[in-house]
């Protein structure tokens, strides 16, 4: 089981180490079911600090904690609240060995590569996936009109998925275009705990998300989310780092792309590099 430390745990783990001494540090923790370091660094945590941090899953903020501020701040909030939110917890290094995560989800191939840091990185998204069921949960029990938009901006590491690769048979070093573009591929939703248009296998890039979000929401678009969706539901349904998808829904990559595609993109970059100048003029 993965092994998550709240704050009111830590906290009676330290007051529990008072008010046992005659224990010592060691026999505490051995009671507690910790490391003796882990308590001492709470201690010391404490002692700094005058406080302790709820963390997670490896070396940075779990999502069950930063799930549990987001909701904070949401409930102390009047009139309408919007929060950009970027979860740090699968961001963690899968190599590494934390007192607090033990990894739960063990993938089982056929060949004989490590899959020590693929085990940690879906161990670390199932935890993911109980905490956004916890999250949506409790903000179904809202009256408060609420829309949640979650996406993953990357894939995990290549060091990762190599032996996803070399389960398949496939050279992870020489990936076809097509490979190539699985790359890029996450998964995304957009849920409300009202009533909103159900869609399902929705393919669309991230430069248009915030469009069908807008949509959704019933808001109306600017001139620039106006530019882009024509580009999302005309000649451009997809793009990313690697290449487009055409209307014909063929993958090209960009130093194949016809005259008139190269001029539509130029002209993207035209005005997302406006608006970026202006934005930076603004705060200045």
């Amino acid at each position: 089981m993965a092994k998550h430390y709240d704050k009111q745990f830590k906290l009676d783990a330290i007051r529990y180490y008072h008010d046992h001494r005659e224990l010592g540090l060691q026999g505490c923790a051995s009671n507690l079911g910790i490391s003796h370091q882990t308590l001492s660094r709470w201690q010391k945590e404490l002692r700094d600090t005058g406080d302790i941090e709820s963390r997670g899953s490896g070396n940075y903020v779990s999502d069950e904690a930063d799930f549990k501020s987001i909701l904070e701040w949401r409930n102390n909030t009047e009139g309408p609240f919007f929060m950009f939110n970027v979860t740090m917890q699968n961001h963690s290094n899968y190599g590494g060995d934390f007192d607090n995560f033990d990894p739960q989800i063990v993938a089982k191939f056929k060949n004989t590569y490590s899959n020590k840091y693929l085990n940690k990185y879906l161990s670390l998204m199932y935890e993911t996936d109980q905490d956004v069921a916890s999250l949506l949960s409790e903000l179904s029990q809202s009256d408060r009109k609420t829309i949640v938009v979650f996406w993953g901006d990357h894939q995990p590491n290549d060091y990762v998925v190599r032996p996803i690769y070399k389960e398949y048979g496939l050279d992870f070093d020489n990936q076809t275009y097509e490979q190539q573009q699985q790359r890029q591929k996450t998964p995304f939703f957009i849920w409300a705990n009202y009533d909103i248009q159900e869609q399902t296998n929705v393919e669309i890039s991230l430069n248009y998300l915030n469009i069908l979000l807008f949509e959704t929401a019933g808001l109306q678009l600017d001139e620039y989310q106006t530019f882009r969706k024509n580009l999302w539901q005309g000649q451009i349904p997809m793009m990313n780092a690697v290449g487009y998808r055409n209307d014909d829904g063929d993958l090209v990559e960009y130093d194949d792309a016809p005259e008139e595609i190269q001029n539509l993109l130029n002209e993207y970059q035209n005005i997302q590099y406006y608006r970026m100048e202006r934005e930076y003029s603004k705060k200045k």
